[in-house]
């Protein structure tokens, strides 16, 4: 998913799944890239509306 637009001209893609925690670097599931990047490896994005269920325990 994408995380964060950066001033410095990346965006911070992340996959909020991962592997597990065995990242060398201790987060590798999060990246920074640049734009043209982006555009070269992801072809679609969807948003979703905040919800203000978010957090909440399913019944």
């Amino acid at each position: 998913m994408i995380e964060s637009v950066n001033p410095d001209g990346t965006v911070t893609v992340v996959n909020p799944w991962g592997a597990d925690a065995n990242y060398p670097d201790g987060g590798g599931h999060r990246m920074d890239i640049p734009v043209d990047e982006l555009h070269m490896h992801f072809d679609q994005a969807w948003t979703t509306p905040a919800s203000d269920r978010w957090g909440e325990e399913a019944a």
